[in-house]
């Protein structure tokens, strides 16, 4: 039998999907997050110059955890967020940095040095706020486009990546991309 978490921790915590697109040094990062507990939601999109897409969906990932941080608020804060991206890539380097600050005692001391250029400034800046604010990020891969089993995920994903999307027009706005 799995321990139940008390309704007071769940409310401390938020579910956030991301996704990104990129195209010639252009990223256009989106995110959708509900609350643990009450549901509340939270959508947002934006844009960034970077080099390439790992760095663009870690953007995604950053751009989301400001946001959020700024419009889920508890009496206590927030204690942590369940991240869920489609990029293997993302959620491979952030499952490994925590293991590694957890074996730590939760300082993260230095990022691989195959981590390179605006990828590795994502992630360190991922690293950085959760430590100022004292989150808590759990993260896991969610299968993209559609091949998710579980429904609301794969609802919950389209959406991300409607908002990452750089074809077509801004989900956001309609303008054309």
């Amino acid at each position: 039998m799995a321990a139940k978490w008390s309704k007071d921790k769940m409310e401390r915590w938020v579910t956030i999907y991301t996704d990104a697109g990129w195209k010639e040094g252009r990223a256009r990062c989106g995110f959708i997050a509900r609350g643990s507990v009450n549901p509340v939601w939270l959508t947002g999109s934006g844009g960034a110059m970077c080099d390439g897409v790992p760095a663009a969906e870690a953007l995604a990932v950053l751009h989301a955890l400001r946001k959020v941080g700024e419009q889920f608020a508890h009496p206590e804060g927030l204690e942590g967020f369940f991240i869920r991206s489609d990029n293997t890539q993302v959620v491979n380097t952030l499952q490994t940095q925590i293991k590694s600050a957890q074996a730590r005692k939760r300082k993260l001391q230095g990022l691989s040095p195959s981590l390179q250029g605006d990828f590795r400034r994502a992630v360190r800046a991922i690293f950085d706020l959760c430590r100022e604010r004292e989150w808590t990020m759990l993260v896991k891969h969610v299968k993209a486009h559609g091949r998710e089993p579980d429904r609301i995920r794969r609802w919950m994903n389209d959406r991300a990546d409607r908002l990452g999307n750089m074809r077509g027009r801004d989900p956001i706005t309609g303008a054309l991309l």
